[in-house]
């Protein structure tokens, strides 16, 4: 009777398309195998397979569970498939595939070869890229949806010949039949390996060996059953660990038999899964008794058994890839400096091209990848990592990752992990955690390795001067209690933040020199930085020796004739009188110059393209003409890279201030021991000067401006002195307008010899904020007191009366004057129209009569029709 009741089953699933393994799966979370009697009822009604009760219960005795009163569905499924349901209700899957012309055939055969290596290398299933659009599992689907899922590159010819050969005569396709044949195909290339490649875990064509999976039965041992987790966590990236440390809340290394089963039954396996005598076995195997009695497993122990080595590299199937065309000897050569190109490319501008690869690797579903990409998203990957190649060197680079094809050629298809591999060298597209100190190795390829700690220390002193790097800034984030002190780990995190190009060897050194001796693993930093100052001063001394103050003339002349520019004598005196004529612009617009060639610098090296340069020349009209901006591109390329210029060369001879020996020389200055005289106190006497202060000052007043924030920006550095174009620049913004001699004679009263040209900003605003302190005391009091914005205000009885009237109302509702009139003088002028201060208090229900309004007028008003403000709010508000 159960023979009948189960052909039964076999029939209505076949001709419902239903897979019975999934129903009962709802009912075990953790994969046992087995389920309730109950359960198994209801599962069978929702298959509707029309039973009887008597036929279920003889299905239930036949396929009896490990535990009373349960049933063991894994084999009730197993005896259902056993055999095949009749024909008529498969037809369609069983029909061969179709004979096709024997050079097609042999394109398609030479095809499914490359498939099979592909697929045994990244351990993909073929049927997952087809079952999104298969929801009944009948093995057909369209041959517009066998088209736009079809997961490998594939010429039009070979996938029409793929059509034609597993048509089912309607429009669809039996990709189940191309499928199997894959999957076939597969395991007699596995089973053919010899024992020896099997050994080395090699394929035929050199690389790692597939993933295939082992699926241990139930009377399967311990050791099994760790090697088959063991082989599933490698190849499918999977994690328990959090989940036991979870259910470990007092950190004992041991959780209950339930809770081991529950992390185990999270793990999504592949083609796998363990069965509640499986689960039973490695809890005994792991299990240990504590005090109480109370049997515990050991998760610790079980996870350093499954869990992958991180020093094997065939550890995770991520890391192998896939074959690629050989090259000729010359296109070897021309590819290998394309790459290294790249590479530099990469570690100067610190990209990573991983990421935007791994986003085009159009067939990543759930843990599979093809490891591949196409050629044009290859290109566009690199075009959004501002890496730009000429079209002969992207070319070779193409040709040189590109996949081994079905004829042995090249694809379209490149292999974008061997590429990342050979650029991004500390990057080798592994899940395990390399140690900080190991990823500086692989950017110092170009730097010498210093034989002592004062030549380490010379070393970053010169980079970070160069680059304007504060490199004591970086290790903040790493001493948060500022104790001065960072572990050694952290020590290359900061560098390698920073941008400082270091070796292993020379950080090493590093480490051990400022070690501490309080706190094991701890490096002094407030040593090291005190350190890199004093290497800084010295780097600074010696560029500020170097420079010299002679005309360009002389200086490019001398680098004409070191052969370091190839510029004639007329090019050179064209060149000094370009240089002149936009020094002299500069300063008289006061021009801020690095801001405008910065924006084209995102990565701050300093270099910028010819053609950037010549459009940031054009922008901001620049006394310079087409030719002379082409020998400028000459005279300041780098030698390096013919296609770049450095501009803070040029920035340096058009302003001082902007000169980075000068900036030095400035700095080592500043490290000397101050003379009781360095800081002089100004009080200017000349009567230019204050008038000119009292002016400043009434504008501050009248405007109610922070007028140290307009230096601000020019001082990014807090030095507390800017030049004097950029200061003459920061008057300007504030909105007055000062003559030359009123200028000059700032400049005379406030210049410090810190910097070249330079003027005490700090001064000057102290002495100005001095003046506001007594503009401000004398309008807060009463009708004696003068105001500096125009003529004094007159003193009638007239304006007493309406200003007491109007003062009475904005007191008895509690209401500010001043916040309702600003909203009309949006500049902060401090004067407003007549009709606006009048529409400010009929908005408050206060009407004047004309007699009111005059007496205002000649108490408040200037010249224009405007009204001073700021006293007659001071009045009105006066009570509150």
């Amino acid at each position: 009777m159960s023979d009948a009741a189960i052909s039964k089953v076999r029939v209505e699933a076949a001709k419902k398309r239903l897979r019975i393994n999934d129903r009962f799966k709802d009912f075990d979370p953790l994969r046992s195998g087995v389920v309730t009697v109950d359960q198994f009822r209801r599962c069978l009604a929702v298959l509707n397979c029309n039973l009887s009760d008597s036929e279920i219960s003889v299905i239930a005795a036949t396929f009896p569970g490990s535990r009373p009163n349960t049933v063991s569905y894994h084999a009730f499924n197993t005896a259902v498939q056993q055999e095949e349901p009749p024909i008529e209700f498969l037809s369609s899957l069983r029909s061969p595939p179709a004979n096709l012309e024997e050079d097609l055939e042999l394109a398609l055969e030479r095809f499914n070869e490359t498939i099979v290596q592909r697929v045994l290398s990244a351990g993909v299933d073929v049927f997952t890229f087809f079952k999104d659009f298969d929801k009944h599992n009948v093995g057909l689907i369209t041959e517009a949806q066998f088209e736009s899922c079809f997961p490998f590159e594939i010429q039009p010819r070979i996938l029409q010949g793929l059509k034609q050969k597993y048509s089912d005569g309607k429009g669809n396709v039996l990709y189940h039949g191309w499928c199997n044949a894959i999957v076939q195909n597969a395991d007699i290339t596995e089973r053919g390996r010899s024992p020896a490649r099997q050994a080395n875990g090699e394929s035929r064509s050199g690389h790692s060996s597939p993933t295939r999976y082992n699926n241990p039965g139930n009377n399967a041992d311990a050791s099994q059953l760790v090697s088959a987790i063991a082989q599933q966590i490698a190849s499918n990236k999977l994690r328990c660990d959090e989940v036991f440390h979870d259910y470990d809340k007092m950190r004992t290394n041991h959780v209950t038999a339930g809770q081991f089963f529950s992390a185990l039954g999270r793990l999504r396996f592949v083609k796998f899964q363990l069965t509640h005598a499986h689960l039973e076995t490695l809890a005994k195997a792991y299990g240990q008794t504590d005090s109480c009695g109370v049997a515990r497993v050991n998760y610790v122990t079980f996870l350093a058994d499954v869990m992958p080595n991180p020093l094997d590299a065939n550890a995770n199937v991520f890391n192998r890839t896939l074959p690629m065309a050989p090259l000729a000897a010359s296109e070897e050569r021309a590819a290998a400096a394309v790459v290294e190109k790249v590479r530099h490319l990469v570690e100067t501008c610190r990209i990573s091209l991983k990421p935007v690869l791994q986003d085009f690797d159009r067939s990543i579903k759930g843990l599979y990848q093809t490891r591949s990409c196409t050629k044009t998203r290859f290109m566009r990957a690199l075009a959004i990592n501002k890496i730009s190649l000429p079209p002969r060197e992207l070319e070779i680079l193409c040709k040189k990752y590109a996949v081994q094809g079905a004829d042995g050629q090249h694809s379209d298809d490149i292999n974008y992990v061997a590429f990342c591999q050979d650029v991004e060298r500390h990057d080798t597209f592994s899940t395990t955690r390399s140690s900080p100190l190991s990823g500086l190795s692989a950017t110092s390829n170009s730097v010498a390795s210093p034989s002592s700690v004062s030549d380490i220390l010379k070393n970053l002193a010169a980079q970070t001067s160069t680059r304007k790097i504060r490199l004591s800034e970086f290790f903040k984030d790493f001493d948060p209690l500022r104790s001065g002190l960072v572990s050694s780990d952290k020590l290359g995190s900061a560098i390698t933040v920073a941008g400082v190009r270091l070796s292993q060897e020379d950080l090493e050194a590093l480490v051990a020199e400022y070690s501490s001796s309080r706190v094991p693993k701890h490096v002094e930093i407030a040593r090291f930085l005190a350190d890199m100052d004093r290497a800084d001063s010295n780097v600074a001394t010696t560029a500020a020796g170097s420079y010299s103050s002679a005309s360009l003339r002389s200086v490019l002349q001398n680098a004409s004739s070191s052969g370091s520019l190839a510029l004639s004598g007329s090019d050179l005196d064209t060149l000094g009188t370009v240089i002149q004529r936009v020094s002299e612009h500069v300063r008289h617009h006061g021009l801020l110059l690095p801001p405008f060639f910065s924006d084209y610098d995102r990565h701050h090296t300093g270099r910028i393209t010819k053609t950037q340069f010549r459009q940031t020349v054009s922008r901001h009209r620049l006394p310079v003409s087409e030719t002379e901006s082409h020998l400028l591109c000459r005279a300041y390329g780098d030698s390096a890279n013919s296609d770049m210029v450095l501009y803070r060369s040029f920035i340096g001879d058009i302003d001082d201030a902007e000169n980075v020996s000068l900036q030095l020389n400035v700095r080592t200055l500043s490290r000397k021991p101050a003379s009781p005289r360095a800081e002089p106190v100004y009080h200017p006497t000349d009567a230019v000067t204050e008038a000119t202060l009292n002016k400043i000052a009434e504008v501050v007043v009248r405007k109610n401006v922070r007028l140290d924030e307009f230096f601000h920006d020019a001082d990014s550095l807090r030095h507390r002195c800017i030049p004097s174009c950029r200061f003459r620049g920061a008057i300007g913004i504030l909105g007055i307008q000062l003559p030359e001699n009123e200028l000059q004679s700032l400049e005379r009263a406030y210049r410090t010899e810190r910097i070249l040209d330079g003027v005490d900003y700090s001064a000057f605003t102290n002495d100005v904020l001095q003046r506001v302190a007594v503009l401000k005391s004398t309008t807060v009091g009463g009708n004696n007191s003068t105001l500096r914005f125009g003529a004094p205000p007159a003193s009638t009885d007239a304006a007493d009366r309406v200003i007491a009237s109007i003062k009475k109302t904005f007191a008895a509702r509690r209401l500010s004057i001043r916040t309702q009139i600003q909203d009309f003088d949006k500049l902060r002028k401090g004067t407003v129209t007549e009709p606006q201060l009048l529409s400010c208090l009929t908005s408050n229900g206060i009407r004047l009569e004309p007699i009111d309004v005059t007496a205002l007028r000649q108490a408040f008003g200037v010249p224009g029709g405007l009204m001073v403000y700021p006293r007659f709010c001071d009045l009105v508000d006066a009570s509150k």
